[in-house]
């Protein structure tokens, strides 16, 4: 993983990160699951989940999906990671 220094990530609740390593390895973990989820780390209250989309191999836009976070959790998180995960595999494969 890379150092980062003299920039700092802004926090903007208390689950903000804002350690460039946790951040780092986030990534990696989003990389390897193939969707982002952001639980309360902007807006208290707030959660949401992003996958990616493709155009000839090359991640071009995502699509996300934003909501309450009790909405977002449990069951109906998983629900709702498969749909988002779907819906930019499907976007994906009509740009190629």
């Amino acid at each position: 993983l890379h150092t980062y220094t003299g920039c700092t990530l802004q926090k903007f609740t208390e689950y903000t990160v804002t350690d460039w390593s946790e951040l780092l390895e986030e990534l990696e973990t989003v990389r390897r699951r193939g969707y982002a989820v952001e639980q309360e780390e902007v807006e208290l209250g707030m959660a949401c989940i992003a996958a990616p989309i493709f155009a000839h191999g090359c991640i071009t836009a995502a699509i996300s999906v934003s909501g309450p976070s009790e909405r977002l959790a449990g069951e109906e998180r998983e629900r709702i990671v498969q749909a988002v995960k779907k819906t930019a595999a499907d976007i994906s494969q009509a740009l190629d």
